[in-house]
């Protein structure tokens, strides 16, 4: 759904609430969830937990959880490590008794004693290794905090793309017209619109992937940039993550690092990147552009399908990202996080302002009527059985 969709869907699961009518929805909208959620249950590890509130309350429970689990695990491990040593102690103990007794030192009432300090070490010390098990089985799995990494490089400030009084239509149809904008490699920028209201278009014309009707494009062939598409498996061959991920520079050790950082974790770096689901591929190309050192990146629709953990990803390999990017995006929170500025489309006008950290769908300019001809135009594309990626 496009952001105005969101609203109005918003709206309609308030006005139900009002009414009485109780809803259990699955989402990964972190924004719709803060916004009409009394309750959330998570799903981790085949383990579901309710938390009162919504998203953000829900971060707060589980930063409060991974808090407590962490001391427990430091306890626990502390515990094991004191239990460890006095089992060494006690073996070492016998083993020294155990020797002296058949060296002959002492064959009467001294080894006799020996002999039975010795078993009641042995006794004590097994009741000990049983109790350290008992403690590693007790001890919270504790995971570690999302950290991507990846070799730090500088971003020299460049024009990426110069565009002015640019147009473009289809036959007789005109999806927008006289946009005007600027890139450099140090801004973000967010391009919002309606579902069909040509934001796709304009990112393949700006990349010269499209000709525009009219209007002049100047794409700097200094820059180093990247594109990911909305289908982002044309990127991939039937290669494994591993070679899709070899880099020149780089050797394996580094590459794999980066790689579980990123949640790509032992076997997973040898499955084919195909095989792999569609926020794991998204996470993929962008970690390659940015190994091959990128100094902007174009995305289409980085967010789509991706569920909270992927998301989530993404927000701190970006926030660590020294480029800028170009993002096409219908999720609020990201669009609020990385779109340090916004173009809009709205009735084949290219506007731009400087994001707001809440999004209004009044201060967007999305009416209603686009989104009724975007419902009306996906409607008749699935019944041709076309694709229903956004052009």
């Amino acid at each position: 759904m496009d952001i105005e969709a969101c609203f109005r869907f918003e709206k309609i699961i308030k006005d139900l609430v009002k009414k009485g009518t109780g809803l259990l929805v699955v989402s990964h909208d972190r924004v719709f969830l803060d916004r009409v959620a009394d309750r959330v249950i998570y799903l981790k590890r085949g383990v579901a937990e309710t938390v009162t509130g919504g998203y953000t309350q829900m971060l707060d429970h589980l930063a409060r959880d991974f808090r407590a689990r962490q001391h427990e695990a430091r306890v626990i491990n502390r515990k094991i490590r004191e239990l460890e040593e006095e089992v060494a102690r006690k073996k070492n103990w016998s083993e020294q008794k155990e020797a002296t007794k058949c060296a002959g030192v002492d064959k009467g009432y001294i080894g006799h004693r020996a002999a039975k300090l010795a078993k009641r070490a042995n006794e004590t010390r097994k009741k000990a290794e049983k109790f350290i098990d008992e403690l590693k089985e007790k001890k919270p799995f504790v995971e570690k905090p999302i950290s991507i990494s990846f070799p730090a490089y500088e971003v020299p400030n460049k024009i990426v793309v110069d565009a002015s009084h640019v147009s473009f239509s289809y036959g007789i149809k005109a999806i927008f017209k006289d946009a005007t904008t600027q890139l450099t490699t140090r801004d973000h920028v967010g391009l919002i619109g309606a579902n069909g209201s040509g934001k796709t278009t304009l990112l393949k014309c700006l990349i010269g992937i499209l000709e525009p009707v009219s209007g002049k494009i100047k794409l700097n062939p200094s820059v180093k940039w990247k594109y990911i598409p909305q289908d982002v498996r044309e990127l991939f061959d039937d290669e494994s993550l591993l070679s899709f991920m070899s880099t020149e520079g780089y050797n394996e050790q580094e590459t794999r690092h980066a790689l579980g950082s990123a949640r790509f974790r032992r076997d997973k770096v040898y499955q084919p990147v195909r095989s792999l689901s569609y926020g794991e591929m998204m996470r993929a190309a962008i970690l390659k552009a940015v190994f091959e050192k990128a100094e902007f990146l174009f995305l289409d629709e980085p967010t789509n399908h991706l569920d909270i953990e992927s998301l989530e990803l993404l927000d701190e390999l970006f926030a660590n990202y020294p480029g800028g990017m170009f993002f096409i995006s219908h999720d609020r929170h990201f669009i609020v996080e990385h779109g340090k500025k916004l173009l809009i489309i709205e009735d084949g006008n290219v506007r731009s302002f400087i994001s707001q950290t809440e999004l209004d769908p009044e201060e967007l300019g999305l009416i209603q009527e686009q989104v009724q001809e975007a419902v009306e135009q996906a409607r008749k594309r699935r019944q041709h059985g076309k694709d229903t990626l956004e052009y």
